[in-house]
């Protein structure tokens, strides 16, 4: 056999490796997505053409062959982890979000969750692809028989022999769930972020017009206008507590519970994070708008406060250097941002990861050297309960399996909702001495956002719009406010209820105050792009229904703000509502 047919022969193999390759990683990846999981043409024809290219620089260059082998290895790995990221967080890496996971700690989350351990654990073909592959392409450059060769090919053989043969693990097929006619190939979608179809012909009819042409809310004058004037307000918001947590079984949180049912408690029936991000939820309380691309407010709300001489706080544990959150809260107009570091330099001796049982020693020392008799607004966040899923106390928290994520996370909402007990205590003795004790601040409790385990396959949040993701409890509590449940609210309604129980002026807004009685009747849903500049998950709340858009799975299903009794759209109403959600995403900013 000559040497160029030798080689030809060995470039089909490896052009073979490729496309099975491909196939193991969308299978892998969409396990959960039987629509888009079958490899495309485009796949099959990408792999062919690898094989030859590489062929040709071996007859070329075997060098320079040799660098294109590795930068292929390198790009198959990025893919790989692509694909173990989706299954372990439910939301794509994509080559854009290459250079933020790298330097943030996403990654060594990852390896303290159960679920990516038992991923990867029962996947243990997936788990050796990275080792493979570059395996594969090494056989470009050795003897047909020798010996090292022999044992790569017959390696390669028994692996993807059984790969063929692996039991699939994704829902079953049916007729609704029908193989999608817009699959793209595998490397397209790493590299190119999907965007919604939106038809060139589209109209919307006379009820959704109103979506395309968004307008801010005039604010207007609740009966309650100026109930709380001059009041101090402190706002308390957990970690990725959503509504389905606090359900029986679940978490157990005395002092939320308590306050829900006092007689002095505003709160809302269906409060909705509009996007399951921190930040974004960020820039929804303190901007009223969907992102901070574009222009900003000229006088963000707390500079409304800051005009009547209110002193505005941040407290966390959490390094708000991390993901940007410390620029947001600067443009937000926070006069002291207090956060983990700060909190750590206060404690003599210590200089381990901060967590929040800092908050209550730390945070309240910090808080008497800042706070005076002046009214002030404070934003106190928790972060124990963000994943890994941190609980400080573990003998007096455990009632839930400390070695299972949701247990870990239960047990952390425990814990934080006992420290915001005993911080409110410490809060309202600290204002007694500082102001006069007849002036109790307005307290204020709810979630950024909520947190996924497996429902309706997904995991963690930023990854759908599920109500797991983005149903969180929202209450007002104060001596002088009445027992009222409004019917839903969103994170944009809630500093505008804060300036109308003030007796403040509220510039038009995306939101409104709790007490009027002009509510939006739309929201935009949206995963908050965790890692790409563009949403794979994208949803629509029309009155009592909501449209939830998965472009990776490619389904588009009709419920209620619950998930309750689903409806997957197909054909012309699929059309319809991708192109109303993908032109009222233009219109917020958000695509």
């Amino acid at each position: 056999m000559s040497s160029t047919v030798a080689l030809v022969l060995t470039g089909a193999e490896v052009a073979l490796v490729l496309a099975l390759s491909i196939r193991l990683l969308r299978k892998t990846k969409y396990a959960h997505a039987p629509r888009v999981a079958p490899p495309t043409a485009s796949d099959h024809l990408l792999a062919l053409l690898l094989g030859a290219l590489l062929t040709g620089l071996c007859f070329y260059s075997p060098q320079l062959a040799f660098v294109a082998c590795g930068g292929l290895s390198a790009f198959l790995w990025l893919v790989w982890l692509d694909v173990a990221l989706y299954r372990s967080f439910s939301f794509e890496l994509g080559l854009g979000g290459v250079r933020d996971v790298v330097l943030s700690n996403l990654v060594s989350e990852v390896i303290h969750m159960r679920c990516a351990r038992q991923f990867l654990l029962s996947h243990r073909d997936f788990l050796l692809l990275p080792v493979l592959i570059p395996l594969s392409l090494l056989t470009l450059f050795l003897a047909p028989l020798s010996a090292l060769r022999v044992v790569i090919e017959g390696s390669l053989l028994v692996f993807f022999v059984g790969t063929l043969f692996r039991r699939e693990d994704h829902i079953a097929q049916t007729p609704s769930l029908s193989i999608s006619k817009t699959r793209r190939a595998l490397f397209h979608d790493f590299v190119r972020p999907r965007r919604p179809q939106i038809a060139a012909n589209f109209v919307a009819r006379p009820e959704h017009a109103a979506l395309l042409s968004p307008q801010l809310l005039p604010q207007k004058q609740s009966p309650q206008h100026g109930l709380l004037s001059g009041r101090s307000v402190v706002l308390l918001t957990f970690e990725s507590l959503g509504q389905t947590h606090l359900t029986e079984g679940a978490a157990k949180t005395p002092f939320l519970s308590s306050l829900a049912g006092c007689p002095h408690t505003l709160s809302s029936r269906l409060h909705v994070s509009l996007a399951p991000l921190t930040n974004v939820a960020h820039h929804a309380l303190y901007f009223g708008q969907h992102t901070l691309r574009g222009t900003l407010p000229a006088v963000p709300h707390l500079g409304q406060l800051s005009q009547l001489g209110y002193q505005s706080i941040y407290l966390t544990a959490v390094n708000t250097a991390h993901y940007g959150l410390a620029r947001i809260l600067q443009q937000a107009g926070f006069d002291h941002i207090c956060d983990g570091p700060q909190l750590l330099a206060l404690q003599t001796g210590r200089n381990d990861q901060a967590t929040d049982e800092l908050l209550v020693s730390a945070g309240m020392t910090k808080l008497a050297q800042l706070l005076s008799a002046r009214p002030f607004f404070l934003h106190v966040h928790a972060g124990n309960a963000h994943l890994p899923y941190h609980v400080d106390d573990q003998e007096k928290f455990h009632r839930h399996d400390l070695q299972d994520d949701r247990g870990r996370f239960l047990n952390a909402i425990e814990e934080t909702d006992a420290l915001f007990h005993t911080l409110w205590q410490s809060i309202e003795e600290l204002v007694r001495r500082l102001s006069d004790a007849t002036c109790p601040p307005l307290l204020i409790l709810s979630s950024d956002h909520g947190q996924s385990f497996g429902e309706h396959f997904y995991q963690s949040h930023g990854s759908a719009v599920t109500a797991e993701q983005t149903l969180v409890p929202l209450l007002f509590h104060h001596p002088l406010l009445s027992a009222q449940t409004v019917a839903q609210s969103t994170h944009f309604d809630v500093i505008p209820t804060v300036l109308d129980l003030l007796g403040l002026p509220s510039k038009p807004s995306h939101g409104s105050s709790l007490l009027s009685d002009s509510r939006p009747a739309h929201h935009l849903l949206w995963d908050g792009q965790p890692s790409r500049n563009t949403s794979g998950c994208l949803g629509l709340l029309i009155g009592d229904s909501k449209y939830s858009l998965d472009l990776i799975r490619d389904t588009l299903i009709q419920s209620d703000w619950q998930d309750q009794n689903p409806r997957v759209l197909d054909g012309a109403e699929r059309s319809y509502f991708e192109s109303l959600i993908g032109l009222f995403a233009k219109q917020s900013g958000v695509l």
